[in-house]
């Protein structure tokens, strides 16, 4: 986030405000960290994040171990399709997920 907010403020001359948002999330990010560290040690919730529910061609469009899989793993959470979405986006079968029958499903529109 920092690298791709810093080059979004120097191409658009806004390098004060790019700044500014860094330090809010950087700020955020902390908190939940924080929050998250106190919990006991144990087994984190499973979590199926589909993607676009219902507006993508094909059910379970999901996010693998990067982008908004890591902000499952920074929350606490466990992202049912890390192991199986080698990039940042992918799809999984139905099948697939009700078989990983996660904790928390959170549906995603556009």
């Amino acid at each position: 986030t920092h690298t791709s907010m810093n080059a979004l403020g120097q191409a658009l001359g806004r390098e004060a405000q790019a700044k500014a948002f860094l330090g809010f999330y950087d700020q955020h990010i902390k908190a939940i960290t924080d929050a998250v560290a106190t919990l006991p040690a144990g087994p984190r919730p499973s979590v199926f994040l589909e993607l676009l529910a219902g507006a993508w061609q094909a059910p379970g469009h999901t996010t693998g171990k990067s982008g908004m899989g890591e902000v499952i793993k920074l929350v606490g959470g466990r992202n049912i399709a890390a192991d199986v979405v080698p990039g940042a986006l992918g799809d999984i079968s139905v099948e697939y997920a009700l078989k990983a029958d996660p904790d928390v499903y959170v549906a995603t529109g556009n």
